[in-house]
């Protein structure tokens, strides 16, 4: 199991095992109601391709 924040997924893609099969869990606070906290399970035969995608789509959504 590997933990990191989005803000680390550049140190995250450096290692080799977040380029296999395996599954993610993504958390953090509801956009309509920050007092509540969201959470997404996923996989990907290369989770660090599935994670760059979503991260992208969220940067795409959210404010600047």
């Amino acid at each position: 199991m590997l933990v990191a924040l989005r803000s680390q997924v550049d140190q995250l893609s450096k290692r080799e095992e977040v380029r296999r099969t395996g599954f993610y869990l993504l958390v953090g606070p509801d956009p309509e109601d920050p007092s509540r906290t969201l959470a997404s399970i996923g996989e990907g035969d290369n989770v660090l391709k599935r994670l760059l995608r979503h991260n992208k789509n969220e940067s795409l959504t959210r404010p600047m």
